[in-house]
């Protein structure tokens, strides 16, 4: 049993055990198929990859015998200093510095002329600390998907963390290092879209560009703030609303809103107008002690049918200006008690009809000038 070095051709799918097609180093070459050797594995779960065509890699050729079906197994990859990578833009080389790409262009026989050469162990320029030492783990796919683990914590950087990012930038960190979290983000490079568990501040942030949704299907959804001193905030600062709706799922004395506070409830309007409206049923406001309404300017009641006030002790109306009672029905004051009406300067009362003055007990009219009775004809009886 050899270990050998070869050349990828492409892949088979020779008793669905991820074999490749490779082509021997050497005078007398000619292509076998080797079956993969995981480094962990076993029927129906393990660690699967496939290396791309023209990739180097180590097989072991043994005896084929009945207990072991197979001549050529592959068990790894090597990376060839000799076969240069090439991208179409400098933006796409793996961290390579403006010098480094200017020192590397290279026309590699003639074929890729005006291309950056790079070094092929993929991001080799992030993996390595400041003072040389590889402290990284990166696991990379062709397409570019990739799993990095890093422990680079020197004077310069502080960088200890897991992240996972696909080929398209969109990335989840779990970070031991600086930043000390949990991040998660899509691909927009200069403001991307993301949610930040800040472990050393015990803060978590949500960040979108557009809409934030959260939503519960069947069950309950609860914001709160166990303890301490923390407020809860909703701020629109665009030019949109804020809505609270309950629906109730069409179910009768379903969707209630509730509102519950141990102390003041506060609603301010800098500008418009703050409108209660109710379609069917009720508006009623109750308090235990005190009830004050305070208008700087106009106050406007309309009441399309009957209104009540009803008072269980005194009640007290005062006017700075004119009082104007008008009612198109009639105007009726009972009282069990006294009725006293007064005024410091003149007093009209004046009838369309009849009008008529009446005591079960004594009446006394008085005045402290004269008193004048003017009709076309007096009866006194």
């Amino acid at each position: 049993m050899n270990i050998q070095l070869g050349i990828v051709q492409g892949t088979k799918n020779k008793y669905n055990q991820n074999t490749l097609e490779i082509m021997p180093y050497g005078p007398k070459r000619k292509s076998i198929d080797a079956t993969f050797a995981s480094p962990f594995g076993g029927a129906g779960y393990g660690m699967v990859y496939t290396p791309s065509k023209g990739a180097l890699v180590l097989y072991l050729d043994f005896v084929k015998t009945e207990e072991v079906p197979f001549d050529y197994i592959w068990f790894s990859c090597v990376f060839d200093p000799t076969q240069p990578v090439f991208t179409d833009t400098h933006t796409e080389v793996d961290q390579l510095t403006a010098e480094g790409i200017a020192r590397n262009q290279v026309d590699y026989e003639g074929k890729q002329k005006g291309k950056a050469y790079i070094n092929p162990i993929p991001e080799n320029a992030n993996l390595f600390t400041d003072d040389g030492h590889n402290d990284s783990f990166l696991l990379k796919s062709k397409t570019g998907h990739r799993f990095k683990m890093a422990h680079k914590v020197t004077d310069q950087r502080n960088e200890d963390s897991i992240e996972l990012t696909t080929a398209g930038n969109k990335m989840i960190r779990f970070d031991d290092g600086h930043q000390d979290g949990i991040f998660i983000q899509d691909d927009k490079a200069d403001d991307p879209n993301r949610r930040e568990i800040f472990t050393g501040q015990d803060k978590i942030r949500d960040y979108s560009n557009r809409d934030i949704e959260s939503i519960s299907k069947a069950g309950s959804h609860t914001t709160a703030v166990l303890d301490g001193s923390g407020d809860i905030y909703r701020e629109n600062q665009a030019d949109g609303d804020i809505f609270d709706m309950v629906y109730g799922n069409g179910k009768e004395e379903k969707g209630n809103y509730l509102l519950d506070t141990n102390y003041n409830i506060s609603r301010y309007a800098r500008t418009g107008d703050i409108i209660e409206s109710c379609d069917e049923g009720n508006t009623t406001q109750y308090t235990k002690i005190d009830h004050t309404i305070t208008v700087d300017r106009h106050a406007i009641t309309t009441i399309a049918e009957n209104y009540t006030i009803d008072v269980g002790g005194n009640m007290s109306t005062t006017v700075g200006g004119d009082t104007s009672l008008d009612s198109v029905g009639s105007i009726t004051i009972t009282t069990s008690s006294f009725l006293k009406m007064e005024a410091a300067a003149n007093m009209d009362i004046t009838a369309g009809g009849v009008m008529s003055i009446h005591s079960d007990g004594p009446m006394v009219i008085s005045s402290n000038a004269g008193i004048t009775i003017q009709a076309p004809r007096v009866d006194i009886i």
